[in-house]
């Protein structure tokens, strides 16, 4: 190169010596002295481009490098087979390989592991749970006074839905203790008088409530005539004989009546008969020595109303003497059911249990 320039300027001189045309002679040297400087550029330009990118990526192959693919520390790389990306990439999880993994699938970790299998949580939760048990705090009426009847209709099919209700495995009646003694003390001043408790239901379970609610969402309706007769079933939320809820689940409301001691006439006498609403136990229940309350237990009528108007004597003292009875021992009466009271205060004023009523 350095021998080209060298003949390149000897030659520029002696044309200029000759005394040729000095313009053309300058523009000849300047367009050969470019051209040279341009063949220059074009020979380093490759060589310097692959000293930067040698120097700048020591370490890196090219794209398509077989050693690239095949290198030991891409195929082992713990960082590579670590990577977030990698670990959740739809193609791995659903790799043959890993879903049918024999080391997967009979892993003891997976298949044993205590956590999993012995968890309180998973054991113990509510939907696991299928039998709550009875509260120490919850007593049996019967163990404290065996002389207070029972007449349970919702562990039978002597009911509003002509069948056994959810959660009555027995004809029991329970109660929260606090509850329980006062009605055994109401019972014990109605003795001295010549009469006693009778018990149609006492605590209800909540799956019992649910079962009268998924029935009221229903068109069976086939014991209409003798519990709600001039009621539409459409109309039992809304008027109050059925709700989402019932304090009977708080194990201190009660449903009750009255009964006449045998052979005592002191007792007032009924001045009913079994014509009118509600009226198709009448004979059943005076031959029981129940007292008449002017309709059946459980009648879904403004008839139910405590002080309803339209009754005889008879049967209006009678309610007014079982309702007497209750308060003197802190038990309210709901004015549109003559039978339904509930102990105040009550033990458990928020907590609706759902224990199922068994003998024991």
């Amino acid at each position: 190169m350095d021998s080209g320039f060298s003949g390149l300027f000897t030659g520029w001189f002696a044309r200029y010596a000759r005394g040729d045309s000095k313009r053309g002679v300058i523009v000849d040297l300047i367009t050969k002295v470019v051209s040279g400087l341009w063949i220059l550029l074009l020979l380093l330009s490759p060589a310097q481009a692959m000293d930067n990118l040698e120097a700048n990526n020591p370490d890196q192959k090219g794209i398509d490098s077989p050693e690239r693919d095949k290198s030991p520390e891409r195929v082992n790389s713990p960082e590579r087979a670590n990577s977030p990306e990698r670990a959740n990439s739809p193609e791995r999880a659903n790799s043959p390989e890993r879903v049918n993994s024999p080391e997967r699938d009979k892993s003891p970790e997976r298949d044993k592991s205590p956590e999993r299998d012995k968890s309180p949580e998973r054991d113990k939760s509510p939907e696991r749970d299928k039998s709550p048990v009875r509260p120490e705090s919850f007593q049996r009426v019967s163990h404290l006074d065996a002389s207070i009847r029972l007449d349970m209709r919702y562990a039978s099919d002597q009911n509003f839905i002509g069948r056994p209700v959810a959660g009555y495995l027995a004809a029991a009646c329970y109660l929260a203790a606090p509850a329980a003694q006062a009605l055994v003390d109401v019972h014990q001043s109605l003795l001295a008088q010549g009469y006693g408790l009778v018990m149609f239901d006492c605590y209800r379970p909540e799956r019992a409530t649910k079962d009268f609610v998924q029935w009221a969402l229903t068109k069976e309706a086939s014991q209409k005539a003798q519990y709600f007769p001039r009621t539409e079933k459409s109309e039992l939320f809304a008027k109050g004989y059925i709700a989402q809820h019932s304090g009977h689940s708080r194990g201190a409301t009660i449903d009750v009546g009255l009964y006449q001691l045998p052979g005592d006439k002191v007792a007032v006498a009924s001045g009913d008969t079994a014509a009118g609403v509600c009226r198709r136990r009448f004979d059943q229940d005076r031959k029981a020595g129940l007292l008449d309350f002017g309709s059946d237990y459980d009648c879904f009528d403004i008839r139910s109303q405590t002080a309803h108007p339209g009754l005889s004597n008879a049967a209006r003292q009678n309610r007014q003497m079982l309702v007497n009875a209750m308060s003197s021992q802190g038990f309210v009466n709901y004015d549109k059911e003559w039978w339904h009271f509930t102990f105040e205060p009550e033990p458990f004023p928020t907590v609706y249990f759902d224990f199922p009523v068994t003998q024991e």
